[in-house]
């Protein structure tokens, strides 16, 4: 169990081996421990970093969701339990989607991952402002610049944009450019909660693909040639010298900084962006939601406001 909740939660005193009450107070004892600098002081800190340390409702919602599903899991296989307690979570944060704001920060965006930044001065005499567009090669991410492509076009979480693959396979989605169609998991992996159907890919973005792809067929070539036995890299759509990326954080970081932009943002922003601009561009909603793996309640109630057909009919009635 976590450390944190051991320390948030009440003990049985009836008990000597310190069982845990796990009932609606200790629950939300939990959630203030998790979300407030009240832990800098506990004892158990062991550095600066974690007594500093805190984190979401998002996250405490999922810690207690793993509790909730460890008790009902041992309450049917290893049960039954005379009552099965109750977890209970704080209400989720009111959704809010960042957007990254028109397509000329967009650019930036792409532009930042590609090492470009802007340089801004004044001349002490005219007073007039200069700009002036500069590159740092040793901050080229050609990953990152994948990873914001696909992103920007297709309405992709994070994950299922790492774990494309140029084939089917079983970690993740691929695309199939002669279909044009991009499926976002692998073909054996079960439904989830959080939809990954498939989504059809624009011109603009199968013409990136298509290049990328010849790319890595003749990186993988060269290497196999190279070595003298068959080459496993550059299979991953983004990838990093030829092999997979797991997290894309730092990297999408650097591009921000280069770009200028805020690093309020995270990858999740291409997501939130695309979705906006298919609203925004009158796209029907349940189209909307069916290519962004949504609920149509989702995108009416985090997106549609930006719609020119929201409440049309009501204004002018």
């Amino acid at each position: 169990m976590n450390d944190g909740f051991r320390k948030a939660v009440s003990y049985d005193p009836m008990a000597q081996s310190g069982a845990v009450l796990i009932r609606g107070s200790s629950c939300r004892d939990y959630t203030e421990f998790r979300t407030s600098t009240a832990r800098s002081n506990m004892e158990h800190a062991k550095t600066e970093a974690k007594r500093s340390r805190t984190v979401s409702i998002g996250t405490v919602r999922r810690e207690l969701g793993v509790l909730s599903a460890a008790i009902n899991y041992w309450h049917k296989e290893h049960g039954p339990l005379d009552s099965v307690p109750v977890v209970t979570r704080p209400q989720p944060p009111e959704p809010k989607a960042d957007v990254v704001r028109n397509r000329s920060e967009m650019a930036r965006l792409l532009a930042g991952a590609l090492g470009w930044y802007e340089l801004r001065w004044t001349d002490l005499q005219t007073h007039k402002e200069h700009r002036q567009w500069r590159r740092d090669r040793e901050a080229i991410n050609r990953h990152t610049a994948r990873f914001i492509v696909i992103g920007r076009y297709t309405a992709n979480r994070p994950g299922a944009t790492l774990k494309l693959h140029w084939m089917a396979n079983t970690v993740g989605g691929w695309p199939d450019l002669e279909r044009e169609i991009m499926f976002r998991k692998s073909a054996d992996r079960a439904e989830t909660k959080k939809r990954q159907p498939s989504v059809r890919m624009g011109r603009a973005l199968l013409a990136h693909m298509r290049r990328w792809r010849a790319m890595d067929e003749r990186a993988r070539q060269e290497e196999t040639e190279r070595t003298g036995e068959p080459s496993n890299n550059f299979l991953a759509v983004v990838h990093r010298k030829g092999r997979p990326i797991k997290d894309i954080g730092k990297f999408f970081v650097t591009a921000l900084d280069y770009a200028g932009l805020s690093r309020t943002f995270t990858p999740h922003i291409l997501r939130h962006t695309r979705v906006t601009w298919w609203v925004e561009a009158g796209l029907p909603i349940e189209e909307v939601a069916d290519a962004a793996g949504m609920t149509t309640e989702m995108v009416e109630k985090v997106y549609w406001h930006r719609s020119p057909h929201f409440q049309k009919r009501a204004a002018e009635a």
